[in-house]
């Protein structure tokens, strides 16, 4: 137990092979929660009363043995050390519970959450955006927390290029061979549009081919959520997934999540006139590794308004 420490990464391995990266948030006792930050490959891997192993140093010498305990608050986990099978007595299984709920709050508690709201800095830059259906919604969250952005890149990548229809461009192909030449490009160019949007390419290199009204304006951004302006009469409660590719950031990054709805308000003299809607989002299924990537940014603006700031009062 000596050797964890709250904000400490650490390795996860699973009975059945899988590995993941986990952040420790909290220590109770023999409890202990952290959260899932990438790698997760199969969610009913850490279900409740699963035995993983956890790789303290990243050598792999020093691993100790835990059992699941709780993954209802997903992708923060309540793991315990206490491995013995012993079955707790009715008063020991209240404490637990209690001791879980304790770790679950500490995590979600207003202080955390200000730690990263207080990275709050404006900016100003293109974010791409789509409203979700509940379908949708339940078919991303989880790859959406389990997986960061670039891995999900990635896999569209080497997965075939497939449409909306379900098909891949080959056989696309064979069903147009018949057309003329001409037409057979349009369909193509299209086909292949439609397939750069959906794996989620970068606003920059998409915003000539998406929609205006698919396109907001950010004007400030931190690591529990953004604002930006736009020319659609959102609600509140609504599941968007946005693209977050603020071109400041150096080293660059291309983020996508799903985000919900918190405020909805109307500008007065919006520039530009038809950008008539402030729009604010709080984050709704983000990976760990995306989300802190976001709040270093935003934390290095900060940096370096003040440094400008010294710099004005210097002269």
């Amino acid at each position: 137990m000596a050797s964890l420490q709250v904000g400490q990464k650490i390795g996860i391995e699973t009975d059945d092979g899988n590995s993941f990266q986990a952040q420790l948030k909290r220590i109770k006792g023999p409890l202990i929660g952290v959260s899932v930050i990438s790698g997760l490959k199969n969610r009913s891997s850490i279900a409740a009363g699963k035995p993983i192993k956890i790789n303290v140093n990243g050598t792999g010498k020093e691993k100790i043995q835990a059992v699941v305990k709780q993954d209802k608050a997903f992708p923060l986990l309540i793991l315990s050390l206490e491995t013995s099978g012993r079955i707790l007595n009715k008063e020991e299984r209240a404490l637990e519970e209690e001791d879980i709920e304790e770790i679950i709050a500490g995590v979600s508690d207003p202080e955390y959450v200000a730690q990263r709201d207080s990275a709050r800095s404006e900016d100003s830059f293109p974010i791409e955006f789509y409203k979700q259906s509940p379908e949708r919604v339940a078919a991303k969250k989880n790859d959406y927390l389990i997986r960061p952005s670039h891995q999900r890149r990635e896999s569209a990548k080497q997965a075939p290029s497939q449409g909306a229809s379900g098909i891949n461009e080959q056989e696309l192909m064979a069903k147009i061979s018949h057309l003329d030449r001409v037409l057979q490009g349009i369909i193509i160019d299209l086909y292949r549009r439609v397939g750069q949007s959906q794996q989620g390419g970068g606003v920059s290199q998409q915003t000539s081919r998406i929609a205006d009204e698919n396109i907001g304006t950010c004007v400030d951004i931190s690591g529990t959520g953004l604002r930006f302006l736009t020319s659609q009469n959102l609600a509140v409660g609504d599941i968007l997934k946005v693209m977050i590719e603020p071109p400041l950031a150096n080293p660059s990054f291309s983020i996508s999540a799903l985000v919900e709805v918190k405020r909805v308000s109307k500008v007065r003299n919006p520039k530009p006139p038809h950008k008539k809607y402030a729009v604010g989002v709080r984050y709704y299924a983000m990976n760990e590794e995306d989300m802190e990537q976001i709040t270093a940014y935003t934390f290095k603006l900060q940096r370096d308004q003040l440094q400008l700031n010294r710099q004005l009062k210097a002269r």
